[in-house]
């Protein structure tokens, strides 16, 4: 009976050792996942930081791009950031209503071209700086 009890004892122990022992390892797993959560979380955050401020270098970039189209007596010029900066229009077209309709039509879609074209021109270049020297190539990718 007492030889029982002892045993007994001897495996609560080892039992409750184990038990503490697991949870040790688990509670450094644990923290370990933790610090390197932190540190992807932190890394992940410098990068958004990272593209923000490309954006943003973008968007100036776009705004010093000046783009001009002049077809049928309508001049319109713009920056690659698609703003509209002047519409000029002939007096000759101001008699007809349809015709200048028909004409600005023209104009604002050849001015959305250029602008179009202006901006793959400028993220490519971005793309260039951006991505290591072997991959510079992609940046076409994103411009179709």
């Amino acid at each position: 009976m007492i030889l029982t009890y002892i045993f007994s004892c001897y495996i609560i122990e080892r039992y409750y050792s184990y038990m503490s022992e697991g949870f040790s390892i688990y509670r450094q797993r644990l923290l370990f996942l933790h610090s390197n959560l932190k540190s992807e979380m932190t890394m992940f955050g410098d990068m958004m930081k990272n593209m923000q401020s490309q954006q943003e270098e973008m968007q100036s970039t776009l705004k010093k791009i000046k783009v001009a189209v002049s077809k049928n007596g309508i001049a319109i010029e713009a920056n690659a950031a698609r703003e509209i900066l002047n519409i000029s229009i002939d007096k000759d077209l101001m008699e007809d209503k349809e015709q200048l309709e028909d004409m600005l039509i023209f104009a604002i879609n050849d001015i959305t071209q250029v602008i179009q074209q202006q901006e793959a021109v400028a993220s490519q270049d971005m793309m260039s700086k951006v991505l290591p020297g072997g991959l510079a190539g992609l940046g076409d990718m994103f411009s179709k």
